[in-house]
């Protein structure tokens, strides 16, 4: 607050005046100054809790950079597990299929030998579930398989020329057993050699012969039909 001039005090009246502002202003300077001084207890208290808090706050700080550094880790640990474990799922896969290939080369000596002897005996079934098996192979891979087993490859090609030249062997075979007992009207052995031709990858053209002999024998059956009814008709008629 500005104070009088000197010069302006001339009168009592501007004395007083002078004091009065003097007077009033000093009791505003002393009630900021009280403020300040109620204040400062304040401030000081905060102060000194924030002192108080500033260790633990370090610590926090501390704290929380290790956790950090942990979580890093953490992270990276994952990522290296996450890799491990995608690595061994591959091996796991690789040694799978080399476990399949391995049975292959084995079930295919055995094909071999057990389509020729049930060739040999006549027994269709066995030759065409022998050749069944021969088909479900990855014939690719049977060679490299040998090879990397260090086994004879000639023997696995022998015995890869051996089934194929048997399924062409038994497809023609059953065929031609299958029309024999469609001539014949034998409808066991009909339904017999019909269940093989699956066996030997010859879905379709088995659907298609059995199919045409129903066909067949649903004709020769409507026609028998007729001509009984055609002869009671013509029996009535005489009547």
């Amino acid at each position: 607050m500005a104070t009088t001039e000197t010069q302006d005090l001339s009168t009592p009246e501007d004395i007083k005046k002078a004091y009065d502002d003097l007077t009033k202003e000093e009791e505003d300077c002393k009630k900021e100054l009280d403020l300040l001084l109620s204040r400062h207890c304040q401030l000081d208290a905060k102060v000194r809790g924030i002192t108080k808090v500033l260790p633990n706050l370090q610590v926090i700080h501390s704290d929380s950079l290790q956790l950090a550094e942990m979580l890093t880790f953490i992270s990276t640990l994952a990522e290296n597990v996450s890799a491990k474990v995608r690595q061994l799922d591959n091996a796991r896969s690789r040694v799978s299929e080399c476990q399949q290939r391995v049975h292959d080369l084995l079930d295919l000596q055995l094909c071999s030998d057990g389509v020729t002897a049930a060739l040999a005996s006549d027994d269709y079934e066995k030759a065409a579930a022998h050749v069944h098996r021969f088909l479900t192979m990855d014939q690719s891979q049977l060679e490299q398989t040998a090879d990397d087993m260090q086994q004879d490859c000639a023997t696995v090609s022998n015995s890869l020329s051996l089934l194929r030249t048997a399924a062409g062997q038994l497809q023609n075979i059953i065929t031609l057993r299958f029309n024999e007992a469609v001539t014949a009207d034998d409808l066991a052995s009909v339904e017999r050699f019909f269940k093989l031709f699956p066996l030997l990858n010859m879905h379709d053209y088995g659907l298609e012969k059995f199919s045409a002999f129903l066909c067949s024998k649903l004709e020769v059956a409507a026609l028998k039909n007729l001509r009984n009814a055609q002869k009671t008709t013509t029996s009535d008629k005489r009547a």
